[in-house]
């Protein structure tokens, strides 16, 4: 096989780095008669020359199945497991802080389900900012439904549990 004879401002097929594919390029440097630097044809990048890859395997033959016999006594593959990738500390945190807070919603909902069954016979006051609650009387409010106060943080301010949540509400404002 003879090799192939190259000069400065000839043609050599490299791998670009900047198209990330084999092209044709045109020599820019040489060095003991191999291709030093080359500029691609197309995107006009300049780089190192990089010869053309052998495909691994391209040598040898693939082997033959001769009979059915053969291939049957021949030990089947199994398929290789895909790897599930690791979770960074920030998303096992996150996905904790999610776990944490469906917990806490369906006790919140379990609480808000027994203060009804307890209080079912009892009317619900309509929820008004100016009146004064007590703990555990039941409210109705416009937007959130029927809720029960479950603690008093100050003489205007009450937490009230409703089926979608605690909320802060208002309370005694003239």
């Amino acid at each position: 096989m003879t090799e192939a004879k190259y000069e400065v401002g000839g043609e050599a097929t490299s791998y670009c780095t900047k198209c990330r594919i084999e092209r044709l390029h045109i020599i820019v440097a040489l060095e003991k008669s191999i291709p030093k630097r080359v500029q691609c044809k197309a995107c006009q990048g300049e780089h190192n020359y990089r010869p053309l890859k052998r495909k691994k395997g391209s040598d040898k033959k693939k082997p033959t199945v001769a009979s059915s016999k053969d291939a049957a006594a021949a030990p089947k593959k199994t398929p290789a497991k895909k790897k599930t990738p690791k979770k960074t500390v920030a998303e096992r945190k996150f996905e904790e802080k999610l776990a944490a807070e469906k917990e806490h919603r369906e006790h919140l909902l379990a609480e808000w389900t027994e203060a009804k069954e307890k209080l079912a016979d009892e009317p619900a006051r309509q929820y008004m900012m100016d009146d004064m609650y007590q703990v555990g009387e039941a409210i109705e409010h416009a937007k959130f439904g029927t809720g029960f106060v479950s603690e008093i943080i100050d003489r205007n301010k009450m937490m009230v549990l409703f089926e979608l949540g605690l909320k802060r509400m208002a309370q005694n404002r003239p």
